[in-house]
C-alpha cells in the first residue's frame, strides 16, 4: 500500500487561486471547539504566537484555540496574518483545476473543486479512488509530496459501528449493504504536523459502482417492483446512519449509487456525527471537527453575518 501510495500521490497536481490568508481562516473550519456551536457562530478569528481567538459578528470572544501546528508553518511563512482581525468572509471561492498526468483522465469518474474520483485497479479489484481536499493548496507547487506524511487505515481493523448505548467503542465505522463500502482510507496531514491532529485532505479507497439512481430513474431501466425494493434498501440504510450517531443532509438521487442491483447511500460531505468516534473520520464517512458534530453547525454565513441553516431536521 505504501509504495503504490507514494507513486500515486505524485502524479496528482493541481492549482488553486485562494491565498494563504484563505489557508489560515479555513483552518479554523477543520478546529474542534469547546462548544460546537461555535463553528456556525464565529465570524472573525485572530492568530497569536500560540493562542488565537475566536469573535461572533460583532466581535464578542467566543473562545481562545490552541494553534495547531500546521496554523504555525502557516503564520510562520506570514507574519502579517498575526495579530489582527481575519474575517471568514475572506476565504475566496475556489476556482483552481487539476493537472491531469499518467492515465487519470481517462479514468475520471468525476471532478470538482475540492474532490477527484478517479476508476482504479487493485489486483482483481476495480475499485474507486477518491481524492478529498480540505486544503486549497494541497498537490499545488506550493505544497508538493515532501511535504506531506500520512495515516494509513485499512477496513478490517474496525469494527461494524452500532447504536452507541450498545458500544461506545472508537474504532468503528459504518458497515451496511446499503452504505457504501470503504475499503482503505489515507489521511494527509503536513510533516511538521507532529500530532498528526489537522487531516488536510483524503485518499479514499471504496467498492466502485454501475451506475447512480438518477440516470437510471432518467433512463427508465427499472420497473415499480424494482424501484420500491431499491426505496426500501435507501431507507434501511439511512435508518441505519441515523442509529449510528450519523445524520446525512444530501440524499439526493445522485447521491445514491447502484452496485449490483443494491442501492448504496454515498457523499458524506454535508453530514453530522453525534459520536465523535475517530473511526468515522480515520476511514473516510465524517471530517472532523466542531462543523461536523452539530446540526446548526453546518450552516452558512451570509456576506451581513446572519445564520442561516443549510439543513431541515
Amino acid at each position: 500500500m505504501e509504495k503504490w501510495l507514494k507513486g500515486f500521490l505524485a502524479k496528482l497536481k493541481r492549482t488553486s487561486t485562494r491565498t494563504q490568508k484563505c489557508r489560515l481562516i479555513s483552518s479554523v473550519e477543520r478546529m474542534k471547539f469547546e462548544e460546537d456551536v461555535h463553528a456556525c457562530l464565529w465570524q472573525y478569528v485572530r492568530f497569536g504566537e500560540d493562542e488565537g481567538e475566536i469573535f461572533n459578528k460583532n466581535k464578542i470572544s467566543l473562545e481562545k484555540i490552541k494553534l495547531t501546528d500546521y496554523q504555525k508553518v502557516l503564520l510562520k511563512s506570514d507574519d502579517s496574518l498575526k495579530d489582527r482581525f481575519l474575517s471568514r468572509s475572506e476565504i475566496k471561492q475556489e476556482t483552481g483545476k487539476w493537472i491531469f498526468q499518467d492515465n487519470h483522465e481517462n479514468r475520471k469518474i468525476s471532478e470538482g473543486g475540492e474532490a477527484l474520483v478517479i476508476s482504479n485497479k487493485f489486483g482483481d479489484l476495480e475499485a474507486v479512488v477518491r481524492i478529498h481536499i480540505f486544503d486549497s493548496f494541497l498537490f499545488t507547487k506550493d505544497f508538493w509530496l515532501n511535504s506531506l506524511t500520512w495515516k494509513i487505515h485499512f477496513e478490517k481493523d474496525y469494527e461494524k459501528a452500532v447504536d452507541e448505548k450498545i458500544n461506545g467503542k472508537q474504532n468503528q465505522f459504518p458497515k451496511h449493504e446499503n452504505v457504501i463500502k470503504n475499503f482503505a482510507n489515507v489521511e494527509l496531514f503536513h510533516k511538521k504536523d507532529s500530532k498528526k491532529e489537522d487531516c488536510l485532505g483524503w485518499i479514499t479507497i471504496m467498492e466502485k459502482a454501475d451506475e447512480d439512481l438518477r440516470t437510471i430513474l432518467k433512463e427508465e431501466k427499472i420497473g415499480i417492483d424494482e424501484r420500491k425494493k431499491i426505496a426500501e434498501g435507501i431507507k434501511n440504510g439511512y435508518y441505519y446512519l441515523l442509529r449510528i450517531g450519523i445524520r446525512h443532509y444530501d440524499l439526493k438521487l445522485e447521491n445514491i449509487l447502484m452496485v449490483g442491483g443494491i442501492p448504496k447511500i454515498i457523499d458524506f460531505g454535508l453530514v453530522t456525527d453525534e459520536t465523535g468516534r475517530s473511526g468515522y473520520h480515520e476511514m473516510g464517512y465524517v471530517r472532523g471537527g466542531s462543523k461536523f458534530r452539530n446540526t446548526y453547525a453546518l450552516c452558512k454565513l451570509t456576506p451581513a453575518g446572519k445564520v442561516t441553516s443549510k439543513m431541515v431536521s
